[in-house]
């Protein structure tokens, strides 16, 4: 058995997750910004998903607590996806407060 020790690997070995939601869940980390949000659209454009896949996928993770789904109210009407590191540790994800150190909204540390 080989240890995960990293946030990225993690994601991509989440046990409950289909493949598509895990490789989905990975591009959510590498595509947040500061406030750990991410538009539809860039991911989108970066997963290169179906809309299918991507719908099935986005949901599987709204339903896990991972990621909070919000109406944009201007430009193009689409959604806004907002990744929720707390959901991540209670999960047992490695080292989430070092790989979000510095976000705005991301993990709160006592530094």
């Amino acid at each position: 058995m080989t240890v995960i020790n990293t946030l990225p690997e993690w994601c991509l070995s989440v046990p409950h997750f289909s493949a598509n939601t895990k490789i989905l869940l990975f591009f959510f980390l590498y595509s947040v910004n500061l406030r750990m949000r991410v538009s539809a659209g860039r991911l989108v454009a970066r997963t290169h998903f179906a809309r299918e896949s991507f719908r099935r996928s986005v949901n599987q993770l709204v339903a896990a607590g991972i990621v909070t789904r919000h109406a944009r109210e201007f430009k193009n009407y689409g959604y806004v996806y907002e990744l929720n590191a707390g959901r991540l540790v209670e999960l047992g994800a490695p080292n989430v407060s070092e790989f979000f150190k510095g976000y705005k909204h991301g993990l709160e540390t006592e530094n």
